[in-house]
């Protein structure tokens, strides 16, 4: 009778204490809400912005503009998460990694329109320009993942957009094989000492980047990432 009285004691116990997975959690995850066809994901397109910012040596950054529309019967509250990868429709132009998180309550029926900062996590594909198109993809791992937390932690990466960028660079992407590196830091202070010793002016994209790559460095060194290894 005791061990009875025990089992059904037990039984109620990780009844009460395990989270249903119908709860508040689960109906405000993003990626369940789309999976159930709760939220419709319209329209997720660039704006452009990484590709002028390349163009005029500016700092820039991607901005993904997103429609989404709520086909369920009651309000919803969702959170856009850091570290969402969002694939291009056409496969020759960079994914997207968000580094910044967006909260929306959306009314039933109701549709509503946001920009979510994000970086490219391929520096070896074309990058997006204005109104290319773009679809949610998945939530990152390992280094990435962790970059995207920390960063979306950070209240002042829009002041250092192309820091960021290339400390997204630096640490590489597992899921890309065949990634083509960027110019390393090196061999743009080689080019500056071969300009300098010729008496010629350096371009301004040399300099900047190499400001990107000092800025990169502080990136990962603030946010405890490592970079790959060349």
């Amino acid at each position: 009778m005791i061990n009875i009285c025990f089992s059904i004691f037990l039984l109620f116990s990780v009844a009460h204490n395990t989270p249903e997975k119908t709860t508040e959690n689960l109906q405000n995850d993003f990626l369940y809400l789309i999976r159930k066809k709760i939220i419709v994901v319209d329209t997720v397109e660039a704006d452009g912005g990484l590709k002028k910012a390349h163009i005029d040596f500016s700092q820039g950054h991607e901005n993904l503009q997103i429609s989404l529309t709520n086909k369920g019967t009651e309000k919803t509250k969702f959170t856009i998460p850091c570290g969402l990868v969002f694939n291009p429709s056409d496969q020759n132009l960079q994914p997207m990694m968000s580094v910044q998180s967006a909260t929306r309550e959306i009314a039933p029926g109701k549709t509503v329109g946001l920009s979510l900062h994000v970086v490219c996590i391929d520096s070896g594909a074309d990058m997006p320009i204005k109104d290319d198109k773009y679809s949610v993809g998945y939530i990152q791992t390992g280094n990435l993942k962790k970059m995207a937390d920390c960063l979306c932690s950070v209240p002042n990466i829009s002041d250092d957009p192309m820091g960021v960028q290339f400390a997204i660079w630096e640490i590489g992407n597992p899921n890309v094989t065949n990634t083509r590196n960027t110019m390393k830091k090196e061999d743009l202070e080689k080019t500056v000492k071969t300009y300098q010793s010729n008496g010629i002016s350096i371009p301004k994209m040399i300099t900047n980047a190499i400001t990107y790559y000092n800025n990169s460095e502080i990136w990962l060194e603030q946010c405890k990432v490592e970079k790959k290894e060349k």
